[in-house]
């Protein structure tokens, strides 16, 4: 007796059976679009992470008895020419010390044979999402460590880019054994991609170690309800 091979059905998609399945999928994107880009929102992400670099440096330098300090990576605007937006700095190392008045900037006097005195704590270091850095100048205890930014043409030939001046770079914010920062600090991260209502958030890291936030757009207007509450909005 012969086995007959099972039958199947040849007969594909109907024309209006792929019309409702590809309708089904438009509408599912539709919702999920809104949701997806509230997601890209780097100005966000970099405060949220800077913010919490800041708390949880000073936690450790009241647990440790010892000075914590985060600042530049980079030491000089050379090293800024190959970021795909023209922001400096973005990368940020943390460092420890006896205290926050071992040699301001991290690098003894040259010939000096002397080392610095800080110490490395790269489990803390920072890098904020691509499109985020810091914009103009840094003001450390009321004084602006630099007063704006450089033009010049890179060596490799690339056109002119803006970037700070290396006086910019050379700037920390550290806080004591008992968490008071050393020195009154005010900076602004941008959003360079700006993509987004808020453009930049100024952090001020208050003389006792509090932190306050205020969020602008693109004309400079406070976007925040409330500043000093530090969660602003996006």
């Amino acid at each position: 007796m012969a086995i007959r091979p099972p039958k199947y059905n040849s007969q594909g998609y109907t024309l209006l059976e792929m019309l409702a399945v590809i309708s089904i999928v438009g509408i599912v994107m539709g919702f999920a679009a809104p949701s997806l880009l509230a997601l890209n929102k780097p100005l966000r992400d970099g405060t949220s992470q800077f913010k919490g670099t800041l708390s949880l440096i000073r936690s450790k330098a009241i647990s440790s008895n010892q000075a914590y300090r985060i600042r530049p990576k980079f030491p000089t605007k050379a090293q800024y020419i190959g970021e795909k937006y023209p922001q400096t700095p973005r990368n940020f190392i943390v460092e420890y010390a006896a205290n926050c008045q071992v040699n301001k900037y991290g690098s003894a006097t040259a010939g000096s044979g002397l080392p610095d005195g800080w110490q490395q704590a790269s489990q803390f270091d920072l890098d904020l999402p691509e499109a985020v850095g810091i914009d103009g100048n840094v003001t450390v205890a009321g004084s602006a460590t630099s007063d704006g930014s450089d033009s010049f043409t890179p060596a490799n030939g690339a056109s002119a880019i803006n970037v700070a001046y290396e006086a910019n770079l050379r700037w920390s914010i550290c806080y004591d054994n008992r968490g008071i920062a050393y020195q009154p600090v005010t900076l602004n991260l941008k959003d360079f991609q700006g993509n987004n209502k808020a453009i930049t958030s100024q952090i001020e890291i208050l003389g006792i170690g509090q932190l306050r936030v205020t969020t602008r757009d693109r004309a400079g207007n406070t976007i925040s309800p409330d500043p000093s509450s530090g969660n602003p909005i996006f």
